[in-house]
């Protein structure tokens, strides 16, 4: 495997986890908010845990997108050579 090969995939790598990370962090964020919120209230309720995370995974997409695509777009031009 060349170096710069091995260098491009390295780096995508690291840009998936980048990328990743601010929707992930919201999911992890809601479920630990709905199961603290579980577990003072003593309500077992399943939706709540589940609609409290698709709305902030939705906005964490909705607040990280721009950065997401602009990250994708600079990482696809230096790729392709375009940039």
């Amino acid at each position: 495997m060349s170096p710069d090969l091995l260098g491009l995939v390295q780096e995508a790598a690291w840009l998936a986890l980048w990328l990743s990370a601010p929707v992930l962090a919201a999911g992890a964020l809601a479920g630990t908010l709905a199961g603290l919120l579980q577990g003072l209230t003593g309500w077992q309720e399943a939706t709540l845990s589940h609609v409290s995370r698709v709305l902030l995974v939705a906005a964490g997409w909705a607040l990280a997108g721009p950065w997401i695509a602009r990250s994708l777009r600079a990482f696809a031009q230096a790729a392709w050579g375009g940039g």
